[in-house]
């Protein structure tokens, strides 16, 4: 696994190989989107029922996160790694990791087998990261003069390995495979990408061949900053593409009648084969002009997925989508490649490492946004248990509409950042003093954009939800259980026992309280109370050691912050405090308190 000149390479089975670890990295993707479901119901579900959907996006996010530890890291020290060994590490580390997310509940229960999980989507994500590392700046070595076209071609193999595991998963599952049989499945061609490098030379990278050294690499950062939008960009456009491949399953097969991974696999089908003509359609209108109608195209399709509401509207609507999505992250990884052939491996290992930061931060915000969603429309998780079938189904469709609307405003803003750059590169295609000072105003312009649509993406919804409605002024009820969990309640609602409290949660808020350690009643409703910790509020316990040795119970005047009531008091507000714990003797309240 050494280098070697270019005639000595076998570069067929070089690209073979490549090819073969990014169809595992495909697999295993589609694999745990396909089982996040399953895992939800057997092991989230049980852990914070209010919070499954959050808890299932972080565990697809973990994958990311190491992704990108992973990529940035390989990427920077790929010339001592070795382009040979960072194929070998990524096949161990996607066998290694997905045997452990497979043996997750023998390995604990509860929060046990989430960490053992979450360790296993983990590994596979370092496993992605040497794959990303290692593949991209390998297929411009061997084909340097062609890289759009057989970057295309070899990113055709991610949707490929969608393909197999989006189709296997439900088929594996209709026969009685639960879901750790069915992420087996990356075991066996991760561990055959290793085997093929066995004895194999391959290149040093382009930059490397080129005679920049590793320290003048670095150095092109400097020299281009505008670099910085096209990472920006990445961030992005790898929002729109992959946080629906993870997300789809475990929302839109809720609305469109149809498991959602289908849609999945057909668009990954459809990528597949479009990626083999990417070179004829850059060659036509360059790669910007591609990247400026993949994102206009991809916003429609993020718009039309959770509008769909039967398997044809779903289809049509992943037509759009897959169409928009196709080209975008090989095609934006070519014409970084282009652009700043000195910077390497680094700048396309920075391209690959803000897509999967990327994504680390939108799943999750994506399970809080649809979680947030269905709980105010519905008026809490105990309401929504006791939602009929038809009400339940509106209200996740209106959910996933919130969720996708929320991630489309990312490739939006690019409509108007790509058209930007490519109008200047059309002015400009020499560059010069004149297009240098152009290309800052657009760089500036861009990142604006951006920041911006970030903000809409992550707060504006957020911000519809929590706003209170004109007239909503009134009467405050809090109405606090000590330990009525979710558990314990929503199946009472759910069977009409409970009217008034499922009345109370519909027309309002609830969550459950999250205790800290030890659980002591008075330390966490006087927590609740003042909104500060109990070593800043006083009340630690049941009873204190008073100075001369005897036990005492704790009291209200031994609480050191104001509650609520206090606040509301002073503020002029009427207050009604009813069997509050550690409120004897009762404060003096504008109101009644009956301690």
């Amino acid at each position: 696994m050494s280098s070697a000149p270019d005639a000595a390479l076998p570069a067929r089975r070089i690209f073979v190989t490549s090819a073969l670890v990014l169809f595992t990295a495909g697999l295993s993707v589609a694999l745990r989107g396909a089982v996040l479901g399953a895992v939800e119901a057997d092991v989230l579900t049980a852990l914070d029922a209010a919070r499954a959907s959050e808890l299932a996006g972080a565990l697809g996010g973990t994958a990311f996160w190491s992704f990108a530890f992973a990529l940035l890291l390989a990427s920077t020290f790929l010339e001592r790694i070795g382009m040979g060994r960072g194929v070998v590490l990524a096949g161990a580390f996607f066998a290694l990791g997905t045997l452990v997310a497979v043996a997750a509940p023998a390995l604990g229960e509860g929060w046990s087998t989430y960490r053992a999980l979450r360790v296993g989507f983990g590994l596979c994500g370092l496993g992605w990261g040497f794959m990303e590392a290692t593949v991209n700046p390998l297929t411009t070595a061997l084909y340097p003069h062609d890289k759009v076209s057989r970057l295309n071609v070899l990113h055709a193999w991610w949707p490929a390995g969608i393909v197999v595991g989006g189709a296997s998963a439900p088929a594996l599952a209709a026969l009685g495979v639960g879901w750790q049989g069915q992420l087996a499945l990356v075991v066996p061609p991760a561990l055959v990408a290793c085997a093929l490098c066995a004895g194999v030379r391959f290149p040093a990278t382009e930059r490397a061949a080129a005679g920049v050294r590793w320290g003048e690499m670095f150095g092109e950062l400097r020299r281009h900053p505008l670099f910085a939008v096209w990472l920006a960009c990445m961030f992005l456009t790898a929002a729109a593409e992959l946080a629906p491949g993870q997300w789809i399953d475990l929302t839109l097969t809720r609305t469109v009648g149809m498991r959602g991974i289908w849609l999945l696999v057909y668009v990954s089908g459809m990528m597949f084969v479009l990626r083999h003509f990417a070179g004829p359609i850059a060659h036509r209108i360059a790669p910007i002009g591609m990247l400026w109608a993949s994102v206009a195209v991809a916003t429609v399709g993020l718009l039309l997925l959770p509008l769909a509401t039967s398997p044809l509207e779903g289809l049509a609507a992943a037509t759009v989508w897959g169409l928009g999505v196709c080209f975008l992250w090989p095609t934006m990884l070519a014409n970084v490649a282009e652009r700043y052939p000195r910077g390497g491996e680094l700048f396309i290992g920075m391209m690959g490492f803000a897509g999967a930061l990327s994504i680390a931060f939108v799943l999750p915000m994506l399970g809080r946004v649809f979680d947030d969603a269905r709980h105010a429309l519905a008026g809490g998780e105990a309401a929504f248990a006791a939602l009929a079938a038809g009400e339940r189904a509106d209200v996740l469709r209106r959910a996933a509409q919130t969720s996708f609307r929320t991630l489309a405003a990312f490739p939006a803003v690019l409509v108007a950042v790509f058209g930007a750059i490519w109008a200047w590169d059309r002015a400009h295609p020499r560059g010069g003093a004149t297009g240098r000072r152009a290309a800052s105003a657009v760089a500036i312009a861009a990142l604006v954009a951006i920041a911006s649509a970030v903000v809409a993406g992550c707060g504006a919804d957020d911000a519809e939800r929590r706003a209170p409605s004109a007239g909503a002024r009134g009467r405050v009820l809090v109405v606090g259980l000590d330990g009525a969990t979710e558990k314990v309640i929503a199946p009472l609602v759910a069977a009409g026992e409970l009217p008034h409290l499922a009345g109370i949660a519909r027309d309002g808020a609830h969550g459950p309280i999250r205790a800290g350690l030890p659980v002591l009643s008075p330390r966490i409703w006087t927590t609740v109370a003042t909104g500060v910790e109990p070593e800043v509020h006083g009340i630690l316990d049941w009873v204190r050691r008073a100075p001369d040795g005897e036990l005492r119970l704790y009291s209200n005047l031994d609480r050191k912050v104001p509650a609520v009531w206090n606040i509301a008091s002073a503020a002029g507000l009427r207050v009604g405090v009813v069997n509050w714990l550690i409120t004897q003797p009762p404060d003096v309240v504008n109101g009644v308190m009956v301690s």
